[in-house]
């Protein structure tokens, strides 16, 4: 049994993210990871479909729903259910703002009947209409319950104080626009987003003979060279553009607080130091935001800020729940923590501590093949160079506490801040 704990020491390098190269006889490019102990293989193609692209709301995601789970010309949607349970293994395709990523995660020895339904819904999926009208009435019943929470709304509210309501990432979804989706919608969207994947992303105990079955399966599907996608234009914010909103919501037992800033790409100088602060301020449990908020005063269960990284926008935004009661104070809190943070570097001790988390996180992170292909896509997805993390343990080993309080100060000053606070405000004074 062990009395004495292990020494903590720095992480000084991770493994480095080096995929082999490969390439279909369409032009597919294929990067592979290779790893794990199980035989099992992990498939995702990635597409430039996220919303940002659709031209009528809700067809970018509709259109990721069911191409996995309305069937194909090959497969029905009941026969492709009944398969994917019988080899064990999943296929699902999902989209963000930016990206859609078909994904197939199978035991080796079923590899080649789960390529033969992920070929069949890429070259002929069905978007059948009863499976669409289905799937449009569970998202409006799920949209109608989601419109009262406090939680929903000032997500929302958030994204279009930052970006606008015309603006592809700050769209708001209307009741109308459930009825108004067609699956021919789907068809032209999948026509036109998903005939040029920017990659397939294969991990696990990858052989040649996996690969020679991907030739056979995915090779033959007639993906085109596109030209590419032109950039998003993001619309300047004038100053007079509201940057707080504070929403009615009726009998809510509590209130949603979001507080957000643009910040810097991930390839910016600035990013590292950024990373660190964020982590400081209330990127981690043992973050000042969740000793005040949570441990101190008992506003809430958890109080978190994260750093959101997207193609054409990048922001870190604070969000929490509290009680109704403590609306006010629990703003108060947390902007004096941005304060206190902005005025005066941190301690050694509390920054050392916060260094050791992030290179723990990143060590969990790389923790085999799968996880390590997250990461690969994530580069990818923002063009970011593969040696992008190779250098970043060191990096945050060297952030001081100046730098940490010198990125409070230029991304949290009060007049960059967006506020949101949803709830039943009507006894209470946060103006």
């Amino acid at each position: 049994m062990r009395h004495t704990a292990p020494s903590l020491k720095p992480v000084s390098k991770i493994p480095p993210l080096s995929p082999q190269r490969h390439s279909l006889s369409n032009g597919l490019e294929v990067l592979t990871l290779n790893g794990g102990e199980d035989p099992i293989l992990h498939l995702t193609l990635l597409f430039p479909a996220g919303s940002r692209f659709q031209n009528k709301p809700l067809t970018a995601t509709s259109c990721a729903r069911q191409l996995t789970e309305g069937g194909s010309h090959r497969h029905s949607a009941p026969v492709l259910a009944e398969l994917t349970d019988y080899c064990g293994g999943t296929l699902q395709s999902v989209c963000d703002k930016d990206y859609a990523t078909v994904s197939l995660l199978t035991l080796r020895k079923h590899l080649e009947s789960m390529l033969e339904a992920l070929s069949g819904v890429l070259a002929n999926p069905l978007f059948p209409a009863r499976e669409l009208n289905i799937h449009l009435m569970q998202e409006k019943q799920q949209w109608k319950i989601d419109s009262v929470k406090p939680r929903y709304v000032a997500r929302v509210e958030m994204s279009s104080l930052l970006f606008g309501k015309s603006h592809p990432y700050g769209y708001v979804v209307q009741a109308s626009d459930f009825s108004a989706l067609r699956c021919r919608d789907l068809r032209s969207f999948y026509q036109t987003h998903y005939s040029n994947p920017l990659a397939l992303l294969v991990s696990g105990q990858v052989t040649s003979q996996d690969l020679d079955l991907m030739e056979k399966h995915l090779g033959c599907l007639p993906f085109r060279n596109q030209m590419p996608l032109e950039p998003l234009k993001l619309s300047e914010r004038s100053a007079a553009q509201n940057q707080r909103s504070h929403l009615q919501v009726s009998g809510a037992l509590q209130s949603a607080l979001r507080v957000a800033a643009p910040i810097c790409p991930a390839d910016h100088p600035d990013a590292i130091p950024l990373m660190v602060m964020n982590t400081l301020l209330g990127g981690y449990f043992g973050s000042r935001l969740m000793k005040r908020l949570r441990e101190e005063k008992g506003y809430t269960y958890g109080v978190y800020s994260m750093m959101v990284q997207m193609v054409h926008a990048h922001v870190l935004i604070i969000t929490t729940e509290v009680g109704t009661g403590v609306t006010r104070e629990a703003l108060d809190a947390l902007y004096s923590e941005i304060d206190q943070l902005r005025s005066c570097a941190p301690p050694d001790a509390e920054l050392y501590r916060v260094k050791q988390y992030l290179q723990g996180e990143m060590l969990r992170s790389f923790d085999g093949p799968f996880l390590r292909q997250e990461r690969l896509r994530s580069l990818l997805e923002l063009q970011l160079p593969l040696d992008h993390f190779d250098r970043m343990p060191e990096l945050i080993q060297q952030v001081t506490p100046t730098q940490v309080r010198g990125m409070a100060a230029k991304y949290l000053a009060p007049e960059g801040l967006f506020e949101v606070v949803a709830g039943d405000l009507s006894h209470q004074n946060i103006k």
